[in-house]
């Protein structure tokens, strides 16, 4: 389910290498205010960490359940996507 944070920069999500290298050696505690579904610039960032995965989609109501593929930023293992649809509560699965 898509939700609101309060504070969605506060992770990794500017992509420094402190926050990046707390997260790859598991002390960021904080990770679920930047991997998910949440509110950003006027629709919903999908951010997810797979690092073995060749290919992530993400779909749900609001697309039809149309399978649409994420990117993955730098080999890092993390992939995103966003959507101008997508609202909060909308159902969606990657």
């Amino acid at each position: 389910m898509i939700t609101r944070t309060r504070n969605r920069h506060k992770c990794i999500a500017k992509g420094s290498r402190y926050e990046s290298a707390k997260f790859y050696m598991e002390e960021s505690f904080d990770a679920y205010e930047y991997f998910g579904a949440h509110l950003e610039d006027g629709g919903v960032v999908f951010r997810t960490y797979a690092p073995n995965a060749w290919g992530i989609n993400v779909m749900g109501a609001f697309n039809g359940w149309k399978e649409e593929p994420l990117q993955q930023l730098h080999q890092s293992g993390v992939w995103v996507g966003f959507s101008r649809t997508a609202k909060p509560g909308n159902d969606a699965q990657l």
